[in-house]
């Protein structure tokens, strides 16, 4: 009989999962909170791990309720955080730093 063992939500595509006990399923199928945004690059393009391993290195907390992500940057003491509705120049501008070129963050 099949069962679910585990729900993980990735509300930055290609970044770390959260895992949670429940989901919403909304109206799309989608689940709440999973891959609202994307990282692309310049030309629109995804920046995940298929094309930029160096994404490996970033570890990244969710607090899901208050739309917070805190990333854990490579030779770096420090965690850097951002809300989600209000500091997505920020991120983006952390994020561009860490890669070394223009990111942006799209709400899908």
């Amino acid at each position: 009989m099949p069962y679910l063992s585990k729900i993980c939500i990735y509300p930055i595509k290609s970044l770390d999962g959260v895992e949670v006990t429940q989901a919403l399923v909304l109206q799309s199928g989608a689940l709440q909170h999973d891959r609202q945004y994307a990282i692309i690059d310049a030309q629109g393009k995804f920046v995940n791990a298929k094309r930029y391993a160096k994404i490996h290195l970033l570890r990244s907390k969710f607090d899901l309720e208050s739309q917070i992500v805190s990333l854990k940057i490579p030779d770096s003491d420090t965690e850097e955080t951002f809300n989600l509705e209000r500091e997505i120049p920020q991120l983006e501008a952390c994020l561009s730093d860490f890669f070394g070129f223009d990111i942006k963050l799209q709400k899908t």
